[in-house]
């Protein structure tokens, strides 16, 4: 997939005056976990909230962030937490 591309500090990467277009499947997955549901007017359904997942007993967050890749449109092939790091392989087809 491609799409704008943005920094690591969320801002716009403008190169000689343009927009930076690039493969935004790795930004894609950082923003929906990170979002929480609600944060994207245009979609309020989308975000995993993956901070509110920390020191919290209420479960593993993959089913959420399964689901949310699916709904993006990713095909997810493994996910799993590995002392504590998300290892995945999620694409868009």
């Amino acid at each position: 997939m491609k799409d704008i591309i943005i920094g690591a500090d969320l801002d716009l990467v403008v190169q000689n005056g343009d927009f930076v277009i690039g493969n935004s499947t790795e930004q894609n997955k950082a923003l929906i976990l990170a979002a929480h549901q609600g944060e994207f007017r245009q979609n309020p359904v989308v975000g995993v909230g993956i901070r509110s997942y920390l020191n919290d007993d209420s479960g593993s967050p993959l089913s959420a962030i399964q689901l949310q890749f699916e709904l993006d449109g990713m095909t997810v092939r493994r996910l799993e937490l590995v002392n504590g790091n998300l290892k995945n392989e999620a694409e868009y087809e």
